[in-house]
Order: structure tokens, then sequence, then C-alpha cells
């Protein structure tokens, strides 16, 4: 009786675990959702202004993601196989981190220029 209880109190938890877990918005998504409040808040924007900020950020935001996962993929490469790497290898994954960094620089630069 008491292992039917103990296992019926877990699955009773493990259920309301899920459950609330399924009504939560992605971390990711509630992160961003801070993020543009905390903006709108500290930039206090009109509509006007709001309109012509938030493409122009956005696209700032998805270029910077792209070269960050650019980045992610080339140092996970390097790190699963730096064993094996020849020297013109970690050459080039010297050279990818300088050229992300180098890339960086460049979206910003194009926004300000925007």
């Amino acid at each position: 009786m008491r292992k039917q209880l103990f296992l019926l109190s877990f699955l009773v938890l493990f259920s309301a675990i899920v459950f609330a877990q399924e009504n939560k918005p992605p971390v990711r998504e509630r992160l961003e959702s801070l993020k543009v409040g905390f903006l709108t808040e500290r930039l206090n924007l009109s509509a006007e202004e709001a309109k012509v900020f938030w493409p122009v950020y956005n696209k700032y935001q998805d270029e910077l993601e792209q070269l960050r996962k650019s980045r992610r993929e080339n140092l996970m490469n390097a790190k699963l196989n730096f064993d094996e790497m020849s020297d013109s290898e970690v050459e080039k994954t010297i050279d990818n981190e300088l050229m992300y960094r180098q890339g960086e620089l460049d979206v910003l630069k194009n926004t300000i220029h925007s």
C-alpha cells in the first residue's frame, strides 16, 4: 500500500511539473519579451520612433545571431576534433574567430550607418 501511495504521489507531482512547464513560454521567448520591455521602457520611444527603431534593432540582432551560430558550430567542431587537427586547421579556427569578431564590428557599423 505504501508503494502504491508513493507511486501515486510521484505521478501527481511529475504531472504537475510537466503541466506547469507546458504552460510557460520557452525561455528564449521569455527573455526576448523581457528585453523588449526593458528597452522600450529605458528608451522611452514614441510610437513613431518605435516604428523606426524595432526593425533596425531586429535586423541587427538577426545578423548577430547568424554570426554567433556559425561561430558556435566552428568552435564545437574544433573542440571535438582538436586532437586530430593539423596546424593549418588550428590556424583556420583562429582566423575564423578573428573573422567572427570583425563580422560583429561590421554588423554594428552597418547598423549605425544605415
